[in-house]
């Protein structure tokens, strides 16, 4: 398989390894907590930021060789592994448990399996530029 997408997926628990066509939502999110006093704020809603953050989830579109398939559907069994998703421009890394919540594949064609998943992130992530 060439690398030509150059960003790669990788498992630390399952070795699973693919390279990745799309990846979208990488990032995190705090809710905002209510703290409205009925009749001291005018009517106005208040809030502030909870203590807890939370790393998110990402929806990747795959391309792995078919002959890794069995490692792809043990990722899914998981109950969470480390992954690093590493750029194909400059080796930066991000790094965060995960497991997979969805998961969508075609039958492959050739040698590649495209494959759709999505990793809800556990923890806190690690980004090295």
């Amino acid at each position: 398989m060439s690398d030509e997408f150059g960003t790669t997926l990788e498992g630390a628990t399952s070795g699973f390894f693919s390279y990745i066509q799309r990846v979208n939502d990488i990032g995190g999110l705090r809710e905002a907590l209510d703290t409205t006093v009925h009749g001291t704020t005018e009517g106005w809603e208040t809030s502030e930021p909870s203590s807890i953050k939370k790393a998110g989830e990402s929806t990747l579109n795959l391309l792995y060789n078919k002959n890794d398939f069995d490692k792809a559907q043990s990722a899914l069994a998981l109950a969470a592994e480390t992954w690093t998703i590493t750029t194909g421009t400059g080796g930066s890394t991000y790094v965060c448990d995960g497991y997979v919540i969805n998961n969508t594949m075609a039958i492959p064609l050739g040698e590649n399996v495209t494959q759709t998943v999505t990793i809800k992130w556990t923890g806190k992530p690690e980004w090295t530029p």
